[in-house]
């Protein structure tokens, strides 16, 4: 993966100290993304309290996040 996924992703924002902060990074934010949507399917509460579906989904998000990341990467034409 390159450096493109450790970037923060809304990275001009600055606080009420007019200090500079970044946030979330990409892969972060895409993670993010891939978890609510794969947690916002019908049916997804049911699995609310189970750590072993919880850890799963985790490691699915991230994998997306990858994933888009490294088509994001790719040459365009």
């Amino acid at each position: 993966m390159n450096n493109n996924a450790n970037r923060a992703a809304f990275p001009y924002v600055v606080d009420i100290t007019g200090k500079v902060v970044t946030g979330l990074t990409k892969r972060e934010a895409f993670a993010m993304a891939a978890m609510q949507g794969f947690l916002g399917e019908p049916g997804s509460a049911q699995y609310a309290y189970d750590i072993g579906i919880a850890r799963r989904v985790a490691q699915c998000a991230v994998l997306h996040a990858d994933s888009l990341l490294e088509e994001l990467a790719k040459p365009q034409p």
